[in-house]
């Protein structure tokens, strides 16, 4: 593992900065992380998972074209409260979420 710091802005190169600022939006950001992590790390493929929560439909669709643009990044997406199906893998929850926090 490299010492890379995804937390920190100053660790990457100009270019990189310019599109962590393009990209530092959710869903986006996500997306980007797992570019980052592709190029940084030598990962082979990468997954970005969110949900629909509040975000612009341009965001998701954003999202969506710059994961296209690399057949080993992935999206995991559901419409709402992904954390109500990650929770109900480890307990059953009788309360409805309407969306996340």
């Amino acid at each position: 593992m490299s010492d890379f710091d995804f937390n920190n802005i100053n660790d990457l190169k100009t270019e990189e900065k310019r599109l962590y600022e393009e990209y530092k939006a959710q869903p986006i950001r996500y997306v980007r992380e797992a570019q980052l992590f592709m190029e940084h790390e030598g990962y082979s493929e990468a997954w970005a998972v969110f949900d629909k929560d509040t975000y612009q439909e341009n965001d998701h669709q954003k999202a969506f074209n710059i994961a296209n643009e690399n057949p080993n990044l992935k999206i995991a997406f559901s419409s709402y409260c992904f954390e109500e199906w990650f929770l109900l893998h480890f307990e059953l929850n009788p309360i409805g979420f309407e969306h996340s926090e």
